[in-house]
C-alpha cells in the first residue's frame, strides 16, 4: 500500500510545494529568507566544528533512513531487476533537491511574514500555515491538501521503521515453524513501540 500511495502522493506533494515555492518568492521581503538561506557563513565551523559535523551527519542519516534497518528491510522486498547503484545516486539527489525546495519556501515565508527563524522544526506549520491564509479562500484547500500529504509522508515513514521489527519477527515464526501472522505481529509491535515512545516524549518534555 505505501508504494501504491507514494506513486500519487509524492509527486502530488511535490507539486504543491512547486506552487508555494513561486508564490512565496512574490511576497514583499521573501529576498531576505534566500539569503539566510544560501549565504554561506563559515563562522560555526570554526566554533564548533565537531558539533556542527555530527548534525549534518545525523540529518543526512535520518533523511535517507540510513543505519536503521528498514533500508534493508525494504531491499529484501526488491526485485532483482532493480538496478541499485542507479537508485542510490536518485534517492540521495532526490531527497536533496525536496530540501531545497523545502527550505525555499519555509525561509522567505518566514522573511515575509516574520517569523523568527530559529524556532526550529515547527516552521514548517508556523510559516506554512500564514502562507495558506494570505492564500485567501483558495489556500484553505491548498494548505489541507498539503498537510493531508505531509501527515501521510510521516506515516509511510513511519511504517517503515516498523516493518524492521514486524519482519524480523514474522521471520523468525516461519523459522519455528509457526504461521507469520502479520496483522498480530504488526499491532504487538506498534503497541510496544507507541508505549516506549510515550515514556520518552514524557521525559523529553520535562527536561526542556
Amino acid at each position: 500500500g505505501i508504494e501504491k500511495f507514494s506513486s500519487i502522493g509524492m509527486p502530488a506533494l511535490t507539486v504543491i510545494l512547486l506552487f508555494v515555492v513561486i508564490y512565496v518568492a512574490f511576497q514583499p521581503g521573501a529576498g531576505a529568507g534566500y539569503a539566510f538561506m544560501f549565504s554561506p557563513d563559515f563562522s560555526a565551523l570554526g566554533e564548533n566544528f565537531l558539533g556542527v559535523l555530527k548534525s549534518a551527519a545525523g540529518q543526512m542519516f535520518f533523511s535517507l533512513s540510513l543505519g536503521m534497518g528498514c533500508m534493508i528491510t525494504y531491499g529484501s522486498y526488491l526485485s532483482k531487476k532493480e538496478n541499485l547503484q542507479r537508485n542510490s545516486l536518485i534517492i540521495p539527489a532526490a531527497d536533496t533537491v525536496l530540501a531545497i525546495l523545502a527550505g525555499m519556501a519555509v525561509m522567505p515565508a518566514c522573511a515575509a511574514f516574520g517569523i523568527d527563524f530559529g524556532r526550529g522544526p515547527g516552521l514548517l506549520f508556523v510559516s506554512m500555515q500564514q502562507v495558506f491564509v494570505d492564500m485567501g479562500s483558495i489556500g484553505n484547500v491548498i494548505g489541507f491538501l498539503f498537510y493531508f500529504l505531509v501527515f501521510i509522508a510521516a506515516m509511510t515513514s513511519s511504517i517503515s521503521l516498523l516493518e524492521v521489527c514486524t519482519t524480523y519477527q514474522i521471520d523468525k515464526n516461519l523459522d519455528k515453524g509457526k504461521e507469520p501472522n502479520r496483522k498480530k505481529v504488526t499491532v504487538i509491535y506498534a503497541l510496544i513501540i507507541f508505549v516506549i515512545g510515550r515514556l520518552i516524549s514524557y521525559n523529553f518534555s520535562l527536561h526542556r
